[in-house]
């Protein structure tokens, strides 16, 4: 044991046996006085958590709490093999187990962190330890499909490079792998092979394009509904694994018994307009004062709560709060989506050529009445495809200029006129297109677009769709019939944005938007394990009978702002 100048006992490298013989390594740090036990915070992560001077930990010794910090298995000082996803219930389990068994602690444990360690606090609370009282994740879902696959369409431009490289023991010295050039690479089962770090649970990812059996054998839906721990959420509306972040609040929230539960009635969610990770600066755009928060509400929610007490976010109006983008503050909800939300379509319609923002599209509340099957086509080409500007990310992300993608060809463009009052949008945003294509297979990539009265467009959110899942990512695939329309339902993600008045609504359709999403090669063969490549048209139909439309959950003017006292806990 050493003794940090007095502020903090230390126990380094401490040991922990999981059930099947695995060694965790761990660092503890304790108050001064020994007579004591204590609740105990707990951060378990791949990154590299023992071995140096833990500030972070010493601040929670400071406020009167032990602190762990643990390697996940296989990775740095922590013995096994590293698996993203795939031992965490289990060990967190087990490493509760020791902890509540020690001396110093008095029974009462919490744990904190973001991304893959908000993931094994949800491995934790699913896994049901009694002596685990309160969580505070961030930047984390429990859905695991939807953070490797958007509508079908696989995610590359953050998770390949991570999950291969997470899987590699390697020394800081070894150079890094080009994942830009290996992105364009294809297919995608084989960029562990290209980086030259074998990795098979890449493959598997790959493989397993669809919601089966394999992920839902590694998912966490459903899980954290029997769970009694107290949840104090935070995720980012440009946060890449952020999309799915209110299905999980709801099935936290929506659980029997919940409103009685003696801790888990303290769960509470806040989304704001970062990236990944609270208060992380993503997009050109600047969102005020009010979007940069700070952690005491989090700290005192699980000091409340493992010191008996109830936390102050129980005092809030309600439990969700959401920053809204464009208006620039937060606010208060009772549910997702919301109650008093008018589902609004918005159609498509064009004189032929909606090619590029100098195209004849336009957007119209009311539906095209003619008969006559008016469309607007464009060439998709794998060699050449749309880039990747802003959207959902890590690094590159959040809001950014649309001007240089609205000049290519191969995107089509609608817009409204200039907006005569402000339209605030919050909640899931959903795209009913009429398509066909030349290929067995295609991907209709959409965005939603803000068009500022300088003329400059900036994303508010997106989503895809590769088309040989429109019967559900949960079914098996389904090519299409070249030449054939087809109804195809595009989750454009979830958002709460204000368009103000001057502003138009715009909507993009690609047919790719990369290193974000994985190329279809239009082969109607399996696009992660194929290597040939073909271009494709893709055609989009508006009229009486194809009326595509984009629809967008529009917050009545008179009653968008629930509460509109100021929320101090969450604002600097």
């Amino acid at each position: 044991m050493r003794n940090l100048s007095c502020e903090a006992r230390s126990l380094i490298n401490v040991r922990v046996k999981t059930r099947d013989k695995i060694e965790l390594a761990c660092d503890v740090y304790l108050p001064p006085d020994e007579s004591r036990a204590y609740p105990v915070i707990v951060s378990f992560s791949p990154y590299n958590a023992t071995g140096g001077r833990n500030e972070g930990g010493l601040v929670w010794v400071r406020r009167g709490f032990a602190y762990l910090s643990a390697d996940c298995r296989g990775r740095f000082k922590s013995g096994g093999v590293f698996t993203p996803w795939v031992n965490e219930i289990a060990d967190a389990y087990d490493l509760l187990d020791w902890i509540a068994a020690q001396k110093w602690c008095n029974g009462n444990i919490g744990m904190v962190g973001g991304s893959y360690v908000g993931f094994t606090q949800l491995a934790a609370a699913a896994g049901g330890h009694p002596a685990l009282k309160a969580v505070a994740p961030s930047a984390i879902q429990s859905e695991l499909y939807s953070t490797y696959y958007s509508g079908g369409a696989q995610a590359l431009a953050f998770m390949a490079g991570w999950h291969i490289g997470m899987t590699q023991r390697r020394a800081a010295t070894d150079p890094s792998p080009n994942w830009e050039e290996i992105l364009k690479k294809s297919p995608p089962s084989k960029f562990d092979e290209y980086a030259g770090i074998p990795c098979p649970s890449w493959k598997d990812i790959v493989a397993h394009d669809h919601h089966d059996a394999y992920w839902r054998k590694n998912t966490f839906e459903g899980r954290l509904r029997g769970s009694k721990v107290g949840f104090f959420l935070q995720n980012s509306w440009y946060d890449h694994i952020g999309a799915k972040v209110f299905s999980m609040f709801n099935e936290i929230v929506n659980s029997p018994g919940f409103s009685k539960s003696a801790l888990k009635k303290y769960t509470c969610l806040r989304v704001g307009p970062w990236g990944h990770g609270v208060n992380m600066k993503e997009g050109e755009l600047d969102y005020g004062p009010e979007a940069m928060v700070t952690e005491d509400p989090e700290v005192d929610f699980l000091s409340s709560i493992l010191q008996g007490k109830k936390p102050r976010t129980a005092q809030n109006p309600s439990r969700l709060q959401i920053f809204v983008m464009g208006e620039n503050k937060w606010r208060f909800e009772d549910e997702w989506p919301l109650a008093r939300t008018e589902w609004t379509p918005f159609y498509l319609g064009s004189g032929g050529h909606a090619n590029t923002s100098n195209g004849d599209g336009w957007l119209g509340r009311d539906k095209v009445e003619t008969k006559k099957c008016a469309t607007d086509s464009f060439v998709s080409d794998p060699e050449n495809p749309v880039p990747t500007c802003g959207g959902r990310g890590v690094g590159n992300a959040g809001q950014r200029n649309q001007s240089e993608i609205e000049k290519r060809n191969d995107v089509l463009v609608y817009s409204l006129p200039p907006l005569t009052e402000d339209m605030e949008v919050t909640g899931p945003v959903t795209m009913k297109l009429f398509a066909s294509s030349s290929s067995p297979d295609a991907d209709f990539a959409v965005k939603l677009v803000d068009v500022f009265p300088d003329g400059r467009p900036f994303n508010v959110c997106d989503g895809i769709l590769r088309a040989r899942f429109r019967g559900g990512l949960d079914k098996k695939p389904e090519l299409m019939r070249p030449g054939t329309v087809y109804e195809l339902d595009i989750d454009v993600d979830v958002t709460s944005y204000l368009f103000k008045r001057g502003h138009r609504v715009r909507i993009e359709i690609a047919g790719s938007n990369f290193p974000h999403y994985s190329l279809n090669p239009h082969t109607g063969q399996k696009p992660g394990s194929d290597t040939g490549m073909q271009k494709a048209t893709q055609t989009i139909y508006h009229s009486s009978e194809y009326s595509s439309c984009i629809i967008l959950p529009v917050i009545p003017a008179a009653r968008s702002c629930r509460n509109p006292k100021k929320n101090e806990e969450g604002t600097k």
